[in-house]
């Protein structure tokens, strides 16, 4: 993968958006800035943080928040381009992996 690409302006009210629950969440929310951590998406990504993620790929607030209700193909194509995962679910499932296992002490990065 190329040089690490850093971004680090997302703007605090899109920040905020990223880590709020949805109205429909359930209590094992996660917010996204817990969930993709600079090092996980450093080690996964050519992205140094999410920031830099988020804003390469282009995505808004809004259509960060619609991400889980509706398949979003650019997004979805930007993942496989940018990262080892082949779709958006796939990288979630090994972050949420990863965040579980930090909870758990046994992954500390």
């Amino acid at each position: 993968m190329p040089s690490r690409r850093e971004y680090t302006s997302t703007p605090q009210s899109a920040r905020r958006a990223m880590d709020a629950p949805p109205a429909s969440a359930d209590s094992c929310w996660i917010a996204a800035g817990d969930l993709l951590t600079s090092s996980f998406v450093a080690r996964h990504t050519e992205y140094a943080s999410f920031d830099a993620l988020f804003h390469a790929g282009g995505l808004t607030a809004e259509r960060f928040a619609n991400l889980s209700r509706h398949n979003d193909h650019s997004w979805e194509a930007f993942i496989r381009k940018s990262s080892c995962f082949s779709d958006w679910q796939s990288m979630l499932r090994e972050a949420r992996g990863e965040w579980l296992m930090r909870r758990l002490g046994v992954f500390d990065a």
